[in-house]
Formats: C-alpha cells, structure tokens, sequence
C-alpha cells in the first residue's frame, strides 16, 4: 500500500463521525466476501490477494494491496452472479461511499486517487476480458504474466522468469485462463518446449518476455 493511501485511511478514519463509516475486516485464505458489505461501502484491499470469480468458478481478475473495488454488485444487479474470494490472507477496509464522496469535495487529490483507482480497475478488467481473444497458450502466458507483474518485487522484476505465486494452483490457472485443466496441462508442456513455461517440482515459472 503507497504512502498516498495511507494518509487517506488516517485521514478518513480520524474524519469519521459514525463508526460505520470506515470498517476494518480480516478474511482467510479460502473464505467469500459477503456482498452485503459491498451495499452502502466500497473496499480497499490494504493487504493480501483476493480474486472475482463468476457462478461458473471462472476467474475473471485479481486484486491485490493498494486495488479498491467501488462500485456495488446490487447497483450493477450481479449480486448473485459474482463473488470476491481470498487467496492470501487479506486486510480489508470498507468505506462509506456517501462519506468518501463528501469528505473528497473538499479535497482534489482524494476525487482524483478515486477516479485513478476505478479508472484502473476498469482497465484492468477489459484487459483480463480480451484475453479471451487469443489463443489458449498465449491466453496461458498472458494470463500468467499479468498476475506476477501485480505481485512481483523490485527484485522479481529483473529476472527472465517470474514465478507464479503459489496461491495459483494448477486449478486456479485452469479457472483464470478459462480452459479446463486436462487442456492446461498439455498447453504447459507445450509451452515448456519452446521456454515460454518453466515447471520444477510444485512451482511454475513464466517468461518476463512478453508476448
């Protein structure tokens, strides 16, 4: 989380004039966000790792320390459609959204962090959706990279490889690439041929080249 971000957290919490105007939760490795904190709050992701998923267990994009997810699923009717799950233990901090949108009028950089935010979030989401476009095993390498350059170091990003983060089973990448995992493991190894993919024991590595 970036230090612009943290001076708002204080700033909103200290602000504050009900309790349930900034709310602190803890969700585990495994566990469902309930969209009813998504009604009158949106969520800012301080720490950890927690992907959209659909009714179908099809992973449509992550979200890591720093992401927001703002607009509500009741407002957009997909409540029962979509649901945010945990990967890596997550802390999370809902914000009123009247109370936020108020407490930013008065303050430019705030309005602008939020649009920044939600403008990136909806880049991000077309971006997961138009890799549909391409072919599986580049649809695998493109998925792949995409997340590492989310959770990757200053350290990572020198490599030729990234390592994928081990909250992606073999599972969870079949569910992100939308294929099912028989096809993804004869994409890998195909993949592997030409070092796109790198495996070693449990731990699977993706070229930093992109594609």
């Amino acid at each position: 989380m970036d230090k612009q971000l943290e001076v708002i957290l204080e700033d909103l919490e200290v602000s504050k004039a009900d309790k349930d105007w900034v709310t602190y939760d803890t969700l585990s490795e495994g566990q469902t966000l309930e969209n009813r904190h998504l009604l009158k709050h949106f969520l800012i992701l301080e720490k950890g790792t927690l992907h959209l998923e659909n009714q179908n267990t099809q992973i449509l994009q992550f979200f890591t320390s720093g992401d927001i997810v703002f607009l509500s699923p009741f407002d957009m009717n997909v409540d029962m459609q979509l649901k945010l799950v945990c990967d890596q233990t997550a802390k999370i901090v809902f914000v009123d959204r009247e109370y936020f949108l108020n407490f930013a009028a008065n303050k430019a950089s705030y309005m602008e962090w939020l649009l920044t935010s939600v403008l990136s979030n909806s880049a991000a989401l077309c971006f997961e959706l138009m890799k549909h476009d391409l072919p599986a095993d580049e649809r695998i390498v493109y998925t792949l990279q995409r997340l590492c350059k989310k959770t990757k170091t200053e350290e990572e990003a020198t490599r030729d490889y990234y390592e994928v983060p081990n909250f992606l089973n073999k599972t969870k990448m079949a569910q992100y690439g939308a294929m099912s995992r028989k096809n993804l493991y004869n994409k890998l190894e195909i993949l592997e041929e030409t070092d796109q993919v790198k495996q070693k024991k449990e731990k699977v590595f993706v070229t930093a080249t992109t594609i």
